[in-house]
């Protein structure tokens, strides 16, 4: 990272976090000379304690078609740079008969905006997670009395703290 003031920008990005950053990445990429100016370190005040979620499923409904291109977005950002991004697919689970049906109600209302995700019961998990792991999620699903769970392979995370690899603007 440069730290030296450029003698000219076109833009001047105030604030080093998701939006300040996404902001000017879009513009150097659109040709213009960006200067990003942060009090502290880059992604490392709120945008590094919301856990980093990239998520489609549980979203209101309205959200989706900008939470699906975010995935999409962050999967080029990292091809270009190791910005900490990480697409693991995410889970929710069910409680009980109730929670399911709500989690296959969101599931039809997403359907529209082929929201990558299914209803996975306890059966399923160990084609889900593999046998090893789909154990330790059954032993978690059953003593709590959970059904089962929505999940969505196109999930992602921005490790919390990973800074390393932010590109140059």
């Amino acid at each position: 990272m440069d730290t030296r003031l450029p003698s000219q920008v076109d833009v001047a990005v105030i604030g080093g976090g998701i939006i300040g950053i996404s902001t000017a990445w879009f513009l150097a990429r659109a040709g213009l000379r960006v200067a990003v100016f942060e009090k502290g370190a880059i992604a490392g005040e709120q945008s590094s304690r919301n856990w980093g979620w990239i998520r489609s499923v549980g979203r209101d409904h309205r959200e989706l078609p900008l939470a699906l291109r975010a995935n999409v977005l962050w999967r080029a950002l990292q091809q270009q740079a190791d910005v900490g991004y990480r697409q693991r697919g995410l889970a929710y689970l069910g409680r009980n008969a109730a929670d399911m049906q709500s989690h296959a109600k969101w599931l039809e209302a997403a359907r529209p905006y082929a929201v990558p995700a299914r209803l996975v019961d306890a059966a399923g998990l160990p084609a889900l997670l593999g046998a090893e792991r789909a154990r330790l999620g059954r032993r978690a699903l059953q003593p709590r009395g959970r059904r089962g769970r929505t999940a969505a392979g196109d999930g992602g995370h921005r490790r919390p703290g990973a800074r390393g690899g932010l590109p140059d603007f």
